[in-house]
């Protein structure tokens, strides 16, 4: 699936926004206002979802009329284990990032999105051709705080490793991740879908940000679903303008997510973007992680 340009009527939209609100609010009665009875005066959450329960977002499942994160800051991980893996002690390494951008004509905000993540980072920001990621994730040279990537994202149900980032000619897929040792603290995915993932017969959760996660990273900013070119960039730049002001991903991803849905309240528009691994990872600590202090 690629992002999406453009937008369908707001009668339309309007609709559709009251159907999902009330199907969010339906699924927060179920899950998450028994779970809440038991939380006081938390900040955020962490979710680890069971079975099918992986592909909703919770963030935007609903509390008393209010999406859930409009009060907490929301993240995932697809178990203990793979959380304690990713909250394990080691130094957040120098501010060092990493963008590769797709570039189409067709999706103006991938390059929009490309000169707000220059503005931030200035000289910290390399930029990568977007057929040299693979070879370089191979050879190990895409290292440091950050990796963002705004690409075309797909998702294969019936083989989820075969699930990729497309870059024109070539497609990164979630089997050449899987092999890498990467030592990343934040990747971030600006694609369609790169969030998703499926089992075979079995196996645990695999996936395009579930690979990032098997391969070192700490913690993966992904999507759900079909994102809207536009919202995805703006979404992105805030997301990234936090993080460069010392905040967490988890901190970073709420913020742009909550300042997304007061312009826009259409969880089509916001939602999809969703946080696995440790929401503590942060890209201006050069020292030793909390967990270390």
């Amino acid at each position: 699936m690629k992002r999406l340009a453009g937008r369908s009527s707001p009668a339309r939209e309007a609709r559709t926004q009251s159907k999902i609100n009330a199907l969010l609010d339906e699924l927060g009665a179920l899950l998450i206002t028994p779970a809440l009875s038991h939380v006081a005066a938390a900040a955020r959450l962490i979710v680890i979802p069971y079975g099918s329960l992986h592909g909703l977002p919770f963030h935007a499942l609903r509390h008393k009329g209010e999406f859930l994160v409009e009060h907490f800051d929301v993240s995932l991980a697809s178990s203990l284990v793979a959380l304690a893996k990713a909250r394990s002690p080691r130094l957040v390494p120098p501010l060092q990032c990493t963008l590769v951008a797709a570039r189409d004509d067709k999706l103006p905000a991938i390059d929009e999105e490309a000169r707000a993540l220059k503005a931030i980072y200035g000289e910290a920001l390399r930029e990568l051709d977007a057929p040299t990621l693979g070879p370089a994730l191979t050879r190990g040279d895409v290292t440091g705080s950050l990796l963002h990537i705004a690409a075309h994202g797909a998702f294969q149900p019936h083989n989820p490793m075969f699930s990729g980032l497309s870059f024109g000619s070539c497609v990164l897929t979630a089997h050449d991740i899987s092999s890498l040792a990467l030592n990343l603290e934040v990747v971030t995915l600006g694609g369609c879908e790169t969030g998703r993932s499926g089992r075979i017969e079995g196996e645990a959760l695999l996936g395009i940000d579930q690979a990032f996660l098997g391969a070192g990273a700490r913690a993966v900013l992904s999507s759900l679903w079909v994102v809207d070119d536009q919202v995805a960039g703006e979404l992105m730049a805030r997301t990234h303008g936090e993080l460069a002001k010392g905040r967490t991903i988890g901190a970073a991803l709420a913020t742009a997510q909550r300042a997304a849905l007061k312009r826009d309240p259409h969880p089509f528009q916001w939602a999809p973007f969703t946080l696995s691994g440790d929401p503590d990872a942060r890209i201006l600590n050069s020292g030793p992680t909390h967990l270390d202090q």
